[in-house]
């Protein structure tokens, strides 16, 4: 499965939502890989970020249960503008080329 999420940082968190993602917590790495989390990608167009995913249907079944993914999620937020603001874009078309 795939997705893409769209959220916007406050500004003065930019440096600190960079900073977190390149000492990323070994754990959260840890459940991510054990429950079926293939790829993540996340770019940064000056304070907007998206957030690429690829997961096994597993990971539906755990994403909400996690601890670590909880807390990273809720990390997230506070370096984020209100929640309401993310959406979550309807994939048009994909051509898995190779496959």
């Amino acid at each position: 499965m795939r997705e893409l999420k769209i959220g916007t940082l406050k500004k003065e968190c930019i440096s600190e939502y960079i900073n977190a993602h390149e000492n990323i917590w070994k754990e959260l790495l840890d459940d991510y890989k054990r429950y079926g989390m293939k790829q993540i990608s996340s770019f940064l167009l000056r304070n907007k970020v998206y957030i690429y995913l690829e997961y096994d249907e597993i990971w539906l079944e755990h994403a909400n249960n996690l601890d670590s993914d909880k807390r990273w999620q809720e990390y997230m937020k506070t370096l984020s503008i209100a929640e309401e603001q993310k959406c979550e874009p309807v994939e048009v078309y994909h051509y898995p080329i190779g496959e």
